[in-house]
């Protein structure tokens, strides 16, 4: 029966990374995170698909305008066994009414091109990855609790990432309006925060961009996210905002000028 089990959980886990792999291969360009900004679909499980558009401030000195903003689609379906929400997809291994248990696999929009700033000229570029792991919820009276360990499986920062989130939704009553804040304590590995804000020995420039090796650090996050289904149409409208405040082994990198990562969101999208 264990084996069984493993198998199935190897089995999604390696077809969901195959499907994020093949979108990624398209060049779009999709936000970070985006599990966190869209909500799951609700209780008739919807098939949404429309267009969004994210802006992200990334922490880099010098950080170019023209790379803040970008458009990606915008995907939210659900069965009693699996789910896509954004870049992210998984595998309902177990549930109840206040429990469930995830394997999911996630795009993951860190990273930079040696063009977004000056501090980064002549660097090799830092790539977005996919990583998979599991998550355990608990959710009741709006209330929702989730931890996520998730590790780099395309080899691109060899490190992992853990998340603890707590949320709370509310719907309106006539049922328009779904408002979801949460705040979030996430902690990167070493080998992760390396990869994106040290600098290696061939990279450093004396007085401009000192050799910086980073080590594990935690970000701590706070976010809104609002659903609003105007009533009787197949239209869903997204609008979500977040901040992180990212700990020091960040903030001292000789690449970053501010401990401050902002990130916008809006969508829309048909509801099928």
């Amino acid at each position: 029966m264990e084996s069984t089990l493993m198998k199935r959980i190897w089995i999604c886990s390696k077809f969901m990374v195959l499907a994020l792999a093949a979108a990624l291969s398209t060049g779009v360009s999709l936000p970070a995170a985006a599990d966190d900004i869209l909500p799951p679909a609700q209780a008739e499980r919807p098939t949404i698909l429309g267009l969004g558009v994210v802006y992200r401030d990334k922490t880099y000195k010098g950080y170019e305008t023209s790379k803040e903003w970008s458009a990606f689609p915008l995907v939210v379906w659900e069965n009693d066994r699996f789910f896509v929400r954004g870049t992210s997809a998984g595998w309902k291994a177990w549930s109840n009414e206040t429990w469930s248990f995830d394997v999911l696999a996630e795009f993951v929009g860190e990273g930079y091109d040696s063009s977004d700033a000056d501090i980064l000229t002549g660097m090799d570029d830092a790539d977005p990855t996919v990583q998979a792991g599991v998550a355990l919820g608990w959710r009741s009276n709006g209330w929702g609790v989730r931890g996520v360990v998730a590790h780099d499986v395309a080899n691109v920062n060899e490190g992992w990432e853990a998340r603890a989130e707590l949320s709370y939704t509310h719907v309106s009553d006539n049922r328009h309006w779904v408002i979801t804040p949460m705040t979030a304590l996430v902690y990167q590995s070493d080998d992760m925060v390396d990869y994106y804000y040290g600098v290696g020995a061939s990279d450093a420039i004396p007085g401009v961009r000192p050799q910086y090796d980073a080590d594990g650090e935690f970000t701590y996050r706070l976010q809104t996210v609002a659903a609003w289904n105007p009533g009787g149409s197949k239209w869903q409208l997204f609008l979500g905002g977040r901040v992180d405040v990212q700990g020091d082994e960040y903030d001292n990198s000789p690449l970053t000028s501010t401990d401050l990562f902002w990130m916008g969101f809006a969508g829309a999208g048909y509801r099928f």
